[in-house]
């Protein structure tokens, strides 16, 4: 078994993981963060709390974690389904950062990204 200190997260597992807890919308903010990764830190875990993007890292950097505070800060604002705009609501008893066509689509559990000829069938 492994312990919690020896696991690392790499782009890809994060990417993964993002997209499989349905916020596909947060991977180009996943891509930021292991852009400006720096040397001899590795991510221990990426993951949505409190409707923000969060990370955890396996060294204390202070200029690295200001980073992350603001990638968190701007997530707040990114539908985390689409990647349009989006605010913070609360989505079947979930605090979410969502847009409102996604959070109507949410009602259905359908996960991902709005389907445009959605909107043409509905009218929109």
């Amino acid at each position: 078994m492994t312990s919690r200190d020896e696991i690392i997260m790499d782009r890809a597992a994060a990417r993964s993981w993002i997209s499989q807890c349905g916020y596909p919308g947060w991977l180009a903010l996943v891509d930021e963060v292991y852009d400006r990764l720096p040397p001899g830190l590795q991510i221990r875990q990426a993951y949505q709390k409190w409707a923000e993007l969060r990370f955890d890292v396996d060294v204390d950097d202070a200029a690295f974690e200001a980073f992350l505070v603001e990638i968190a800060d701007r997530s707040a604002t990114i539908c985390g389904v689409c990647g349009g705009a989006g605010r913070r609501q609360t989505v079947e008893g979930w605090d979410e950062t969502i847009c409102d066509p996604c959070s109507a689509r949410a009602e259905t559990r359908i996960d991902g990204p709005p389907d445009p000829d959605e909107d043409a069938r509905r009218g929109r």
